[in-house]
This record gives C-alpha cells, sequence and structure tokens, in this order.
C-alpha cells in the first residue's frame, strides 16, 4: 500500500511477481480493521487486483470479507470535520449503542482505579520498581502504556518518563533540508528556511528532529521497515545499544519461548506531501519516537494489561473513549487520570465524568 494515497493509488505489486502469483491463486482475502482504513486504500487495492487478475469486477474476482469494530476510531481525513468485569463490559457497549450517552459527559463506574496526578498515573503504570526490575527483564513493560488525546502530551510523559529511567540520556540529531518545487524560489533568499526552523518542524508521522533516548527506553516503530519480520508502523521495541547510525533493539513481545528477536534500525529519509508546507521537508533520522505514551488513535491495534488514560486533554473524535478502555485484557489495569488536582481546565471534570464522542452514521 502506498504511504501517500490519492484517488488514484495502486499498490506496488509487478504482475510478473512472486506475490502476484499468490495472489492470483488467492480463493478468500479477510481483510480486517476495516473502519480504520481511508476510502482510498479499497480503491488502491480493487485496482491492482484487477490489473493482476486481468478481471475487471471487484477485487478482480477474488472473494473478500471486511471486518472490524465500527465503534473504534475512523481514519484520519485531513482537514477534515467533523463484580465488575460483567458491568465493564457493558459499560464498554452502552459506551457507543446508546444514543443518550452520545456526545455528552457519561459517568466512569466506581471500581474504575482512578488518579489524582500525572505523576500518580505514571507511577500506577511504571513505578519506579518495574523500571528498574525491566533492566534484567526487558518483557515485563510489554503491556504496559499510557494513553492520551494529544501528542503534546504524550511527548510530555515520554520526556517525564525517559528522565526517571537510570543512565545517560544521547540525543541523536536529525539531518533537515527543505526541497523547493519552483526554482525561483530555491534561489531565492527570502524563501530559504534555517535548520534551526526546519529542525523545529514535527509533521505528525515524523521522528523529531532531536531523539533523545536511553539503552532500555521504549520507542515506536514510525515506517514500515521489514513487514516480513514483523517491523512495520506501530510495533514497540526496546533500545539495547545507541549508535550514530544503527540502532540495535529488542521487539516487544511475549518472551514465553526465551527467544529474543533482536533487530538493527538504521536512519532512513523521510519525506512530508507537497501540500504540507511551502516546500518538501526531507528528515534523515531514525524513523523512531518514545512510547512510553502513545495517543489513543496510536494504541488501537495494542493488546495491553497496564494501561494508564489520560483524559485532561479533550477528546476530540469518534470512538476514542471506546478504544482507550478497550485496550486493557484486564480490567484490574486501568488506571484514570480525569483531571489534576490543581487543574482549573473546564473540560476537566469534577465529579467522575468524561466527554464521549460517536458520529452516529458510522455505526453500522
Amino acid at each position: 500500500m502506498p504511504l501517500k494515497l490519492n484517488e488514484s493509488s495502486t499498490c506496488n505489486i509487478p504482475k510478473n511477481s512472486k506475490l502476484a502469483d499468490l495472489l492470483r491463486e488467492t480463493s478468500l482475502i479477510i481483510w480486517d480493521g476495516v473502519p480504520m482504513q481511508n476510502r482510498s486504500c479499497f480503491e488502491a487495492v480493487d485496482r491492482t487486483l484487477r490489473d493482476i487478475c486481468s478481471n475487471n469486477v471487484l477485487f478482480g474476482g477474488i472473494p473478500v470479507v471486511l471486518g472490524g469494530g465500527f465503534a473504534q476510531i475512523p481514519p484520519v481525513v485531513k482537514n477534515g470535520n467533523s463484580p465488575n468485569d460483567v458491568h465493564f463490559k457493558k459499560w464498554l457497549y452502552l459506551m457507543t449503542y446508546n444514543t443518550a450517552m452520545q456526545n455528552a459527559k457519561i459517568p466512569l463506574p466506581q471500581y474504575i482505579s482512578q488518579t489524582s496526578s500525572l505523576d500518580e498515573l505514571i507511577a500506577k503504570v511504571y513505578s519506579q520498581e518495574t523500571l528498574l526490575q525491566a533492566l534484567d527483564n526487558p518483557s515485563i513493560l510489554y503491556k504496559s502504556a499510557i494513553l492520551t488525546s494529544k501528542n503534546a502530551a504524550v511527548d510530555s510523559i515520554n520526556e517525564k518518563l525517559l528522565d526517571l529511567m537510570p543512565g545517560e540520556p544521547v540525543t541523536l540529531i536529525s539531518a533537515d533540508k527543505a526541497d523547493y518545487s519552483d526554482e525561483e524560489n530555491s534561489d531565492n533568499e527570502v524563501y530559504r528556511f534555517s535548520i534551526e526552523y526546519l529542525q523545529m518542524l514535527s509533521p505528525g508521522s515524523f521522528p523529531p528532529a532531536k531523539l533523545t533516548l536511553k539503552v532500555d527506553c521504549i520507542v515506536m516503530l514510525l515506517r514500515n521497515l521489514d513487514p516480513q519480520r514483523g517491523l512495520c508502523n506501530g510495533i514497540r521495541l526496546i533500545v539495547k545499544r545507541i549508535g550514530q547510525y544503527v540502532l540495535e533493539a529488542v521487539v516487544m513481545k511475549d518472551q514465553n519461548n526465551g527467544h529474543e528477536q533482536i533487530e538493527f534500525i538504521p536512519r532512513i529519509t523521510l519525506t512530508t506531501l507537497e501540500d504540507d508546507y511551502p516546500f518538501i521537508l526531507s528528515r534523515k533520522q531514525f524513523p523512531t519516537k518514545l512510547s512510553f505514551a502513545m495517543t489513543i488513535n496510536k494504541s488501537q491495534d495494542q493488546s495491553l494489561t497496564n494501561v494508564g488514560i489520560d483524559l485532561c486533554s479533550p477528546l476530540f473524535t469518534h470512538g476514542q473513549l471506546y478504544v482507550a478502555f478497550s485496550r486493557s485484557t484486564d480490567l484490574q489495569g486501568i488506571h484514570v487520570l480525569l483531571t489534576e488536582a490543581h487543574s482549573d481546565q473546564q473540560y476537566s471534570s469534577s465529579n467522575n465524568t468524561t466527554d464521549n464522542i460517536i458520529f452516529p452514521k458510522l455505526l453500522l
């Protein structure tokens, strides 16, 4: 699937490739997570399969089963608008299907663990004892994360947790440049931007220009590097060695077989879209960012046990509350921060409620 989708995109699968041969022999495609996909994804796959199968019918004549939870977060459209386990599961169901609860404040069940400060929330999920134990057994962090709605809050929490970890921080600086499609502008001093300015830019899917890490910190991969080895966008890793050109990291997964999957992450060049800035930003950096905390949107494919949910920042789109509370496989592992004890923010609640945003047309 191309990274930059438009209304005429196709998948990069040559008609004479082994993958194309496999697709021609395919009897059924099961596509999960469809509510999170942009329509251009389906159109790109449809065009590709029609071409590969030489059959001008839907998906080249291959039966396709689409599945997924329509209560979850829909795809992001740029500039777009718009006794207790049983009780908890019922509450999750009502969160999305009770029209009286849509786009209104809903009460949290009393049996859900609540905290009064961000520091307390962090301590519930990543205690100092846990961080020290992780030095010998990194897999204990595999099922833990703090979720919040905004990237700025994620970055702040990650910085706090990095400071709590033992060891010396290492800051890795990116190589940034601006490419101009207009040759006249590229030669004009007025349109030239300094390196300092370029490094201040933080496109949503980019790693930071100044990436600060410590050995044994948690990072998330931001690009598909090698899907066959599981190195896909969204996977979390633990950094074991920090080099100038390569990161050595362990994939975060259950270590029941006693074998760690060690991977080497190189620096790669990432570019913005043409309409993001008056130039194309190219950034050569490790395609990772700290991931003790992550956005609720980014957590959508994660299965966790120990989850901290920071609701101080207001939710802003369909399904975020449902996704946040359904990430944990253990009710006892959910910890919620509704508001800081000293906060005067109007959108935070003092009566044990939080916002629930639902777009009824997205519920099938």
